[in-house]
């Protein structure tokens, strides 16, 4: 898929993040279907993943899909987690579904505290549907 993954913001954006963000289902499986491991982790300018993005937008679709393709995403080496991020945007079902993809244990104790704040800040924790 030629020219597909390049960046295409001043943020290095792909075209596959930008879709995502704006929670664009059918275009992000069509995308996903073209693109190679390394177009699929790729990050923005600030360490983040396309899984950060589905986060941030609550959409759980895609990101089952997302994490279809590589589950490791959900456990970058950079960046702000996508557990984080959801906690941070206050979608409960995001983040109760990538909690059970996050390695939470092994987080640092002092990690693993600001999630669990950020949870309770944003009226997610212990929150069920």
């Amino acid at each position: 898929m030629p020219n597909i993954p390049r960046r295409i913001s001043d943020q290095q954006e792909t075209t596959l993040h930008i879709a995502v963000a704006a929670s664009q289902e059918d275009f992000v499986e069509n995308l996903l279907n073209g693109l190679n491991n390394e177009d699929l982790i790729a990050v923005n300018n600030r360490r983040n993943n396309v899984l950060v993005y589905a986060a941030a937008s609550g959409n759980v679709k895609i990101a089952k899909v997302i994490l279809m393709k590589n589950e490791s995403l959900a456990n970058p080496n950079s960046g702000i987690t996508p557990l984080y991020m959801a906690a941070l945007s206050g979608h409960s079902e995001m983040a109760k579904f990538l909690y059970s993809k996050t390695m939470v244990r092994e987080w640092a104790e002092t990690t693993q505290e600001e999630l669990f704040l950020t949870c309770v800040k944003n009226d997610i924790y212990g929150k069920h549907k």
